[in-house]
Protein backbone atom coordinates (compact mmCIF):
# COMPACT_ATOMS: atom_id res chain seq x y z
CA UNK A 1 0.00 0.00 0.00
CA UNK A 2 1.66 3.30 -0.72
CA UNK A 3 2.31 5.48 2.06
CA UNK A 4 0.32 9.22 1.73
CA UNK A 5 3.52 10.87 3.14
CA UNK A 6 5.56 10.22 0.50
CA UNK A 7 3.01 11.67 -1.97
CA UNK A 8 2.02 14.78 0.07
CA UNK A 9 5.14 16.33 2.90
CA UNK A 10 2.31 17.73 5.27
CA UNK A 11 -0.48 16.50 7.74
CA UNK A 12 -3.06 15.80 4.87
CA UNK A 13 -5.65 15.59 7.87
CA UNK A 14 -5.16 19.29 9.20
CA UNK A 15 -6.21 20.64 6.27
CA UNK A 16 -3.80 22.81 4.21
CA UNK A 17 -4.63 26.94 4.05
CA UNK A 18 -7.53 25.87 5.93
CA UNK A 19 -9.47 25.44 2.61
CA UNK A 20 -12.28 22.91 4.04
CA UNK A 21 -12.42 25.57 6.38
CA UNK A 22 -13.30 27.86 3.60
CA UNK A 23 -15.37 25.65 1.76
CA UNK A 24 -17.84 25.29 4.51
CA UNK A 25 -18.56 28.86 4.62
CA UNK A 26 -19.31 29.06 0.63
CA UNK A 27 -22.24 30.82 -0.06
CA UNK A 28 -25.30 28.44 -1.48
CA UNK A 29 -25.15 30.03 -5.01
CA UNK A 30 -21.43 28.98 -5.30
CA UNK A 31 -22.27 25.74 -4.27
CA UNK A 32 -25.23 25.59 -6.94
CA UNK A 33 -22.94 27.24 -9.70
CA UNK A 34 -19.78 24.70 -9.02
CA UNK A 35 -22.51 21.86 -9.73
CA UNK A 36 -23.56 23.21 -12.82
CA UNK A 37 -19.94 23.85 -14.16
CA UNK A 38 -17.59 21.10 -12.45
CA UNK A 39 -19.06 18.29 -13.77
CA UNK A 40 -20.02 20.15 -17.83
CA UNK A 41 -17.04 17.76 -19.13
CA UNK A 42 -16.38 14.15 -20.03
CA UNK A 43 -15.11 11.97 -17.24
CA UNK A 44 -12.17 10.54 -19.11
CA UNK A 45 -8.85 10.15 -17.34
CA UNK A 46 -6.48 12.78 -17.96
CA UNK A 47 -2.78 12.50 -18.70
CA UNK A 48 -0.20 14.33 -16.49
CA UNK A 49 1.20 16.25 -18.89
CA UNK A 50 -2.68 17.41 -19.94
CA UNK A 51 -3.26 18.05 -15.98
CA UNK A 52 -0.10 20.14 -16.30
CA UNK A 53 -1.98 22.33 -19.21
CA UNK A 54 -4.72 23.17 -17.11
CA UNK A 55 -2.84 23.96 -14.28
CA UNK A 56 -0.89 26.48 -16.89
CA UNK A 57 -4.23 27.67 -18.55
CA UNK A 58 -5.48 28.60 -15.11
CA UNK A 59 -2.95 31.10 -14.04
CA UNK A 60 -3.62 32.85 -17.43
CA UNK A 61 -5.30 36.26 -17.13
CA UNK A 62 -6.79 35.81 -20.73
CA UNK A 63 -8.25 33.00 -19.97
CA UNK A 64 -12.04 33.22 -18.91
CA UNK A 65 -13.07 32.34 -16.03
CA UNK A 66 -16.35 29.96 -17.37
CA UNK A 67 -13.08 27.89 -18.85
CA UNK A 68 -11.20 27.68 -15.58
CA UNK A 69 -14.11 26.88 -14.07
CA UNK A 70 -14.17 23.73 -16.23
CA UNK A 71 -10.39 22.91 -16.26
CA UNK A 72 -11.04 22.80 -12.52
CA UNK A 73 -13.80 20.43 -12.36
CA UNK A 74 -11.83 18.09 -14.59
CA UNK A 75 -8.70 18.28 -12.27
CA UNK A 76 -11.11 17.93 -9.11
CA UNK A 77 -12.56 14.69 -10.70
CA UNK A 78 -8.89 13.39 -11.18
CA UNK A 79 -8.43 12.89 -7.45
CA UNK A 80 -4.52 12.94 -7.85
CA UNK A 81 -1.69 13.87 -6.50
CA UNK A 82 -0.64 16.53 -9.17
CA UNK A 83 -4.04 17.63 -9.85
CA UNK A 84 -4.35 18.71 -6.37
CA UNK A 85 -1.52 20.32 -6.49
CA UNK A 86 -2.26 22.22 -9.56
CA UNK A 87 -5.97 23.39 -7.48
CA UNK A 88 -3.67 24.30 -3.91
CA UNK A 89 -1.36 26.46 -5.98
CA UNK A 90 -4.06 28.30 -8.25
CA UNK A 91 -6.18 28.60 -4.64
CA UNK A 92 -3.18 30.89 -3.60
CA UNK A 93 -3.38 33.40 -6.51
CA UNK A 94 -7.52 33.23 -7.18
CA UNK A 95 -9.57 36.36 -6.02
CA UNK A 96 -13.01 36.77 -5.11
CA UNK A 97 -16.08 33.85 -6.22
CA UNK A 98 -13.36 32.05 -8.04
CA UNK A 99 -10.94 31.59 -4.68
CA UNK A 100 -14.68 30.38 -3.26
CA UNK A 101 -15.10 27.89 -6.47
CA UNK A 102 -11.31 26.48 -5.62
CA UNK A 103 -12.07 25.90 -2.43
CA UNK A 104 -15.02 23.98 -3.41
CA UNK A 105 -12.88 22.36 -6.32
CA UNK A 106 -10.28 21.69 -3.92
CA UNK A 107 -12.72 19.65 -1.33
CA UNK A 108 -14.20 17.43 -4.04
CA UNK A 109 -10.65 16.35 -5.37
CA UNK A 110 -9.59 15.62 -1.71
CA UNK A 111 -12.46 13.53 -1.66
CA UNK A 112 -11.89 11.41 -4.31
CA UNK A 113 -8.51 11.37 -3.86
CA UNK A 114 -8.68 10.15 0.12
CA UNK A 115 -10.59 7.06 -1.25
CA UNK A 116 -7.56 6.04 -2.94
CA UNK A 117 -5.51 5.76 -0.16
CA UNK A 118 -6.73 3.14 3.06
CA UNK A 119 -5.06 4.66 5.50
CA UNK A 120 -5.67 8.52 4.92
CA UNK A 121 -8.20 10.20 7.16
CA UNK A 122 -11.17 11.63 5.07
CA UNK A 123 -13.70 13.77 5.68
CA UNK A 124 -15.77 12.01 8.43
CA UNK A 125 -17.55 12.11 11.54
CA UNK A 126 -15.55 11.89 14.44
CA UNK A 127 -17.24 10.71 17.47
CA UNK A 128 -16.35 8.63 20.20
CA UNK A 129 -19.49 6.35 19.43
CA UNK A 130 -17.63 3.76 17.67
CA UNK A 131 -21.11 3.09 15.44
CA UNK A 132 -20.73 6.67 14.18
CA UNK A 133 -16.56 6.53 13.81
CA UNK A 134 -15.51 6.46 10.41
CA UNK A 135 -18.74 7.72 8.54
CA UNK A 136 -19.27 10.06 5.96
CA UNK A 137 -22.35 12.60 6.17
CA UNK A 138 -24.31 12.63 2.90
CA UNK A 139 -27.41 14.87 2.36
CA UNK A 140 -29.86 14.23 -0.26
CA UNK A 141 -32.84 15.68 -1.82
CA UNK A 142 -35.33 13.71 -3.69
CA UNK A 143 -38.49 15.38 -5.87
CA UNK A 144 -41.91 14.39 -6.92
CA UNK A 145 -42.69 13.41 -10.62
CA UNK A 146 -43.83 16.91 -12.70
CA UNK A 147 -47.32 17.25 -11.56
CA UNK A 148 -47.25 15.16 -8.41
CA UNK A 149 -46.79 15.87 -5.00
CA UNK A 150 -45.61 13.40 -1.55
CA UNK A 151 -47.93 12.34 0.49
CA UNK A 152 -47.55 11.94 4.01
CA UNK A 153 -47.62 8.15 3.84
CA UNK A 154 -45.31 8.46 0.83
CA UNK A 155 -42.37 9.92 3.74
CA UNK A 156 -43.64 7.33 5.90
CA UNK A 157 -42.60 4.65 3.59
CA UNK A 158 -39.66 6.03 1.88
CA UNK A 159 -38.51 6.83 5.77
CA UNK A 160 -39.11 2.97 6.46
CA UNK A 161 -37.27 1.75 2.97
CA UNK A 162 -34.17 4.32 3.93
CA UNK A 163 -33.87 2.38 7.36
CA UNK A 164 -33.69 -0.69 5.78
CA UNK A 165 -31.13 0.29 2.76
CA UNK A 166 -29.00 1.89 5.69
CA UNK A 167 -29.15 -1.23 7.73
CA UNK A 168 -28.09 -3.17 4.49
CA UNK A 169 -25.02 -1.20 3.47
CA UNK A 170 -23.70 -0.52 7.04
CA UNK A 171 -24.82 3.40 7.39
CA UNK A 172 -27.03 5.30 9.56
CA UNK A 173 -30.19 7.72 8.77
CA UNK A 174 -29.28 10.95 11.02
CA UNK A 175 -32.63 12.96 9.63
CA UNK A 176 -34.78 13.44 7.24
CA UNK A 177 -37.47 16.15 6.52
CA UNK A 178 -40.25 15.89 4.09
CA UNK A 179 -42.90 18.12 2.70
CA UNK A 180 -44.88 17.68 -0.47
CA UNK A 181 -42.30 18.95 -2.71
CA UNK A 182 -39.68 17.24 -1.41
CA UNK A 183 -37.81 14.48 0.68
CA UNK A 184 -34.89 15.18 2.10
CA UNK A 185 -32.54 12.77 4.13
CA UNK A 186 -29.04 12.47 5.84
CA UNK A 187 -27.39 9.54 6.54
CA UNK A 188 -24.04 8.88 7.79
CA UNK A 189 -22.64 6.16 4.99
CA UNK A 190 -18.96 4.13 5.23
CA UNK A 191 -16.45 5.74 3.05
CA UNK A 192 -15.50 3.08 0.80
CA UNK A 193 -19.36 3.39 -0.32
CA UNK A 194 -20.29 5.86 -3.74
CA UNK A 195 -23.27 7.32 -1.61
CA UNK A 196 -25.21 7.90 -4.67
CA UNK A 197 -25.83 3.87 -4.69
CA UNK A 198 -28.03 4.86 -1.87
CA UNK A 199 -29.90 7.21 -3.30
CA UNK A 200 -30.42 4.63 -6.41
CA UNK A 201 -31.40 2.25 -4.01
CA UNK A 202 -34.36 4.28 -2.39
CA UNK A 203 -35.82 5.41 -5.94
CA UNK A 204 -36.19 2.16 -7.64
CA UNK A 205 -37.69 0.93 -3.91
CA UNK A 206 -39.88 4.36 -4.00
CA UNK A 207 -41.17 3.16 -7.49
CA UNK A 208 -42.18 -0.10 -6.45
CA UNK A 209 -44.01 1.14 -4.32
CA UNK A 210 -45.79 3.06 -6.55
CA UNK A 211 -44.18 6.36 -4.74
CA UNK A 212 -44.05 9.28 -7.87
CA UNK A 213 -40.26 9.98 -6.99
CA UNK A 214 -38.12 10.70 -9.94
CA UNK A 215 -34.89 9.18 -10.76
CA UNK A 216 -32.44 12.31 -10.30
CA UNK A 217 -31.52 13.76 -7.08
CA UNK A 218 -29.63 15.93 -5.65
CA UNK A 219 -26.71 15.36 -3.20
CA UNK A 220 -23.94 17.13 -1.13
CA UNK A 221 -21.00 15.80 0.75
CA UNK A 222 -20.01 19.41 1.83
CA UNK A 223 -22.50 20.52 4.74
CA UNK A 224 -26.33 19.62 5.21
CA UNK A 225 -28.51 22.66 3.99
CA UNK A 226 -30.91 24.59 6.11
CA UNK A 227 -34.58 24.37 5.76
CA UNK A 228 -34.88 27.47 4.46
CA UNK A 229 -32.29 26.80 1.56
CA UNK A 230 -34.21 24.04 0.22
CA UNK A 231 -37.00 25.99 -1.94
CA UNK A 232 -33.72 27.77 -3.47
CA UNK A 233 -31.61 24.59 -4.14
CA UNK A 234 -34.97 23.13 -6.06
CA UNK A 235 -35.24 26.07 -7.89
CA UNK A 236 -31.79 26.68 -9.03
CA UNK A 237 -32.00 22.27 -10.02
CA UNK A 238 -35.01 23.41 -12.59
CA UNK A 239 -34.71 27.07 -13.14
CA UNK A 240 -37.11 26.85 -16.32
CA UNK A 241 -38.95 24.21 -15.50
CA UNK A 242 -36.83 21.56 -17.05
CA UNK A 243 -34.31 18.84 -16.11
CA UNK A 244 -30.64 20.58 -15.32
CA UNK A 245 -27.31 19.33 -15.07
CA UNK A 246 -27.12 19.82 -11.38
CA UNK A 247 -29.09 16.69 -10.80
CA UNK A 248 -27.32 13.59 -10.40
CA UNK A 249 -28.11 10.65 -12.18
Amino acid sequence: MRDINNVFPFDFGADPAGILMVAESVPLSTHLDYLHHAHDHDERDYSEKELVAMGTLLLEKEVSDIQKKRMMGVLAHQGSPTAYRILENYYLSAVGDMKEWTALALTECRLFLESSFEEMPSPEVKETNSDLSGKLRCWFLFLPEEGATFSNEDAIELNDEAQYIAARRACLVEQTNSDAGFYAITILCPRDMVPAEFAKDLTEQGLVLGIKIQRNFYITTSRVPDADEIPEIIGNMYPHGAQSDQLCR
